[in-house]
C-alpha cells in the first residue's frame, strides 16, 4: 500500500507541475487556449492555426477510436481526400489520452487542454520511475522527473503536442533495464508494448527513440554477451514487433507519397553549434547539464545492472547531431554533414519532415537521466534528511532555472510563460451546427492562396465541435483535389451546378462566413445565395443546406481530355479536362490519381519513348466545365515533334495528343 499511494503521490506531484504551468486556462479550460507569450508576431498567427488543428485532430481520433476506428487515416478535415491525416503529424498518441477526457467531458477545448496536461504529467511520471529503477533513489528519480518534464522545449511547443510526446521512449528505456536484468519473455514484451506505442506519435519524438534505444540495446547485448542465447531471441522478437508496428503506422505515408506524389522537398529547420550553449535554443540547461557531468566522473554504484551511462551518452550525442545543421570538425577542414540530410536520401519519405531540430528532445531526455544519474551519486550513503535536503534543493534550483523569466532568458533563450486566448466558437454559433445537414461540411471562402490558408485552421476546428468531416484543409501539404473544391466552392452562393457539384462530392452543408473578405471582394449576401437553403444563422454567420446529390456519370469517356505546352516553359504540358455531355461527372472512389503514360515521337512519327505520370482526372465536372492539371514530362520529351497522353488499359487509344510540342 505504502508503495501505490507514493506512486499516485508522485504523479499527483508531476500532475501539480503541468497544472502550474498551464494556469492561465484553469479559470475556463473549455474557452481558453494558451500559446507562449515569447512567440515572435509574425509566427502568433501559425501558431495559433496550428493549435487549433492539434485540438480538432485530437478530438476527432478520440471520437474515431471509440466509434468509427476505420476513419482514423482520413482524418477530421480534407473532405473527400482519402487518408488525408497522411499531410501532416498523425497524432494517435494524442488522440489516445484523449479517448478518457473526451468521454467525460465531450468538449474539444477540454480535450485538448487535458491531454496536455498530461502529457507533461506522464513525461515527468515516466522518467521518475526511469531513474528509480536505473538506481533505486527516490530522490534522483524526482530531480529528473522535475527537470524532464518542465524543460522548455516541452512547456514552451504545447501546441505541438506530438512533438514533445516522448514518454514511451522513457519507459522504453525503463522496461530495457529491467529485461537485461532479467531477460524473461514478458520482460521483452512490455519492451515491445512500450516502444509500438512510441510510434503513435509523430515522426520528431520517433527519431530520437530509434537512436536512443538502438545503442542502449547494443550496450545491453554487448554487458550480456555470456547469455546471448537468452537474450538476444527475445530481443530480436521485440524489435520484430515494433517494425512491424512502424510499418502499420508510417506504411500509410508512403503510400500516400506514392500516390499522390507529395510529401517531399520540405526545408529542414535545425540548430546550429551555438544553440547547445547557455541561452540557445537546443540548450539542455545549466542544472540538468552539471548534474549529467556528476554522473559521467561520479563511480559506479553497485546496482546490477548498472545504469548505461555511457550509452546514454552517445545516444544523446547522437541526438545532438540528428537536430544540428552539420558540424565542423575543430583545427581540421573536415565538415560533418547534418544527420537528416544523409537520412533524408536514404530513408524513404523523410524528405517530408521539416522541423528536423525538433528532435533535439531526446537529447534532453538523456541529459535529465543523466542528470538523475547524477543525483544518485551525490546522495549516495547520506542519511535520509541529506537525501531530501539535496533533492528539495535542486528541485527548486531546476523550477527556477525555468520559471524565473530571466533566468530562463539567460539559460534557453526564452521563457515558458503562457497567454491564454478564446479559442471555443460562440454559443450562438455551435447552437446553428445543430442544424447541419447529413454529410461533409464546407465553410466559405474556401482559398487556398497566400495570407487566406490560415483561416482553414478555424473552419477545421469547428468540425471538432459540430462532428462532420470539413473541406477545410489546413496541412503541410496540399493536393489538386482541393483545387477542386476550391472551384466550385467559390460559386457555390450563385450557380446551382456547382451547388450541384458539391453535393455530389458528399458535402451536405455549407457554411458562409460573410465577415471575411474573398480575394475577389465580399461574398454575396444571403438574398443571393438562391441554390442553396438556409437553415439558420449566427452573427455574419450562415448556414445553407446543398440540394440533394445529383444524377452523376462515372465513366471517364464522358471528359474529353486535351493537351497544350505550359506557358511556364518547357519540360510542363498543361492537361485540360472538359466535360460536354449532359450529366455532371464524379470521379469513381476513390477519388486518387491515376497512372498515365506520355509517349513522345519524332518527326518521322516513330515512337522516340515513354515514361509514367500521376495524373488526377477531376473530381467533379459540371457539363461544360473544364479543368486544367499540368504535369513535368521527361527531358528527353520536351523537344519531341508530337506527344500523347495514353491510358495504360487501352494503349492503343491516346487520350489526347499534342503536336509540335518542342520550342
Amino acid at each position: 500500500m505504502a508503495t501505490r499511494a507514493r506512486t499516485i503521490l508522485f504523479f499527483g506531484y508531476y500532475l501539480a507541475l503541468a497544472l502550474f504551468a498551464l494556469r492561465v486556462v484553469l479559470p475556463a479550460p473549455a474557452r481558453l487556449a494558451a500559446i507562449p507569450v515569447d512567440v515572435p508576431p509574425a509566427w502568433r498567427g501559425i501558431t495559433m492555426a496550428d493549435q487549433k488543428l492539434v485540438v480538432a485532430v485530437v478530438t476527432a481520433h478520440a471520437r474515431a477510436l471509440v466509434h468509427a476506428p476505420s476513419t482514423l487515416l482520413d482524418g477530421p478535415q480534407c473532405h473527400p481526400l482519402r487518408h488525408a491525416l497522411m499531410l501532416g503529424q498523425h497524432e494517435l498518441g494524442q488522440g489516445l489520452l484523449g479517448v478518457l477526457p473526451y468521454a467525460l467531458s465531450g468538449d474539444p477545448v477540454l480535450t485538448y487542454n487535458a491531454v496536455a496536461a498530461l502529457s507533461v504529467a506522464l513525461a515527468g511520471f515516466a522518467m521518475h520511475l526511469l531513474v528509480r529503477g536505473y538506481t533505486g533513489s527516490g530522490a534522483a528519480a524526482l530531480v529528473a522527473g522535475t527537470v524532464f518534464a518542465i524543460h522548455p522545449a516541452r512547456l514552451g511547443d504545447l501546441v505541438h503536442l506530438s512533438a514533445i510526446a516522448n514518454y514511451w521512449t522513457v519507459l522504453t528505456l525503463l522496461y530495457l533495464h529491467r529485461f537485461f536484468r532479467r531477460p524473461t519473455w514478458p520482460a521483452a514484451a512490455a519492451v515491445a508494448l512500450s516502444s509500438s506505442l512510441q510510434t503513435l506519435e509523430s515522426i520528431y519524438p520517433l527519431v530520437p527513440h530509434a537512436i536512443v534505444v538502438a545503442v542502449v540495446s547494443l550496450a545491453g547485448l554487448w554487458r550480456r554477451r555470456d547469455a546471448w542465447r537468452a537474450v538476444l531471441p527475445k530481443l530480436a522478437a521485440a524489435g520484430l514487433v515494433n517494425v512491424v508496428a512502424v510499418a502499420l503506422v508510417l506504411g500509410p505515408y508512403l503510400a500516400f507519397k506514392e500516390t499522390w506524389g507529395s510529401l517531399a522537398g520540405r526545408q529542414q529547420f535545425l540548430y546550429v553549434a551555438g544553440d547547445f550553449a547557455p541561452g540557445g535554443g537546443a540548450y539542455a540547461g545549466t542544472v540538468a547539464l552539471a548534474l549529467a557531468a556528476a554522473a559521467l566522473v561520479a563511480r559506479t554504484g553497485r546496482r546490477d545492472p548498472a545504469p548505461p551511462r555511457a550509452a546514454l551518452l552517445v545516444a544523446g550525442l547522437l541526438v545532438a547531431w540528428g537536430a544540428s545543421a552539420g558540424l565542423r570538425a575543430p583545427g581540421i577542414d573536415v565538415a560533418i554533414p547534418p544527420l537528416f540530410g544523409l537520412l533524408g536520401g536514404i530513408v524513404p519519405g523523410f524528405d517530408a519532415v521539416r522541423r528536423g531540430g525538433a528532435v533535439v528532445t531526446g537529447w534532453y531526455l538523456v541529459a535529465s537521466a543523466l542528470a538523475g544519474l547524477g543525483v544518485a551519486a551525490l546522495v549516495r550513503g547520506r542519511g535520509a534528511g541529506a537525501r531530501a535536503a539535496i533533492a528539495l534543493v535542486l528541485v527548486a534550483a531546476a523550477l527556477a532555472e525555468v520559471f524565473v523569466p530571466g533566468l530562463a532568458r539567460r539559460a534557453f533563450g526564452r521563457t515558458v510563460a503562457l497567454q491564454a486566448y478564446v479559442v471555443r466558437p460562440p454559443n450562438a454559433v455551435l447552437a446553428m451546427y445543430e442544424r447541419l445537414r447529413p454529410g461533409a461540411v464546407l465553410d466559405v471562402p474556401y482559398e487556398l492562396g497566400p495570407g487566406r490558408f490560415f483561416r482553414m485552421a478555424d473552419f477545421v476546428l469547428a468540425g471538432a465541435f459540430h462532428g462532420h468531416r470539413v473541406a477545410a484543409c489546413y496541412n503541410s501539404f496540399l493536393t489538386p483535389l482541393q483545387d477542386d473544391v476550391a472551384h466550385y466552392a467559390a460559386r457555390a452562393l450563385e450557380d446551382a451546378r456547382a451547388a450541384e457539384a458539391l453535393a455530389a462530392l458528399g458535402i451536405g452543408t455549407v457554411v458562409v462566413h460573410l465577415a471575411i473578405p474573398t480575394a475577389k471582394g465580399p461574398l454575396p449576401s444571403a438574398a443571393s445565395a438562391l441554390p442553396l437553403v438556409e437553415l439558420g444563422h449566427a452573427g455574419t454567420e450562415r448556414l445553407y443546406g446543398l440540394p440533394a446529390p445529383p444524377p452523376t456519370t462515372r465513366d471517364p469517356a464522358a471528359v474529353a481530355v486535351r493537351l497544350a505546352r505550359d506557358p511556364a516553359g518547357p519540360g510542363r504540358i498543361a492537361v485540360t479536362f472538359e466535360h460536354r455531355g449532359s450529366v455532371i461527372y464524379r470521379h469513381p472512389d476513390p477519388i486518387e490519381p491515376a497512372v498515365f503514360l506520355i509517349r513522345w515521337y519524332g518527326p518521322s512519327g516513330a515512337p522516340m519513348g515513354a515514361a509514367p505520370v500521376r495524373l488526377l482526372r477531376p473530381a467533379v465536372l459540371v457539363p461544360g466545365d473544364a479543368v486544367t492539371r499540368v504535369v513535368a514530362v521527361p527531358a528527353d520529351a520536351a523537344p519531341a515533334a508530337r506527344l500523347a497522353l495514353v491510358d495504360p488499359r487501352a494503349p492503343d487509344a491516346p487520350l489526347a495528343t499534342l503536336v509540335g510540342a518542342g520550342p
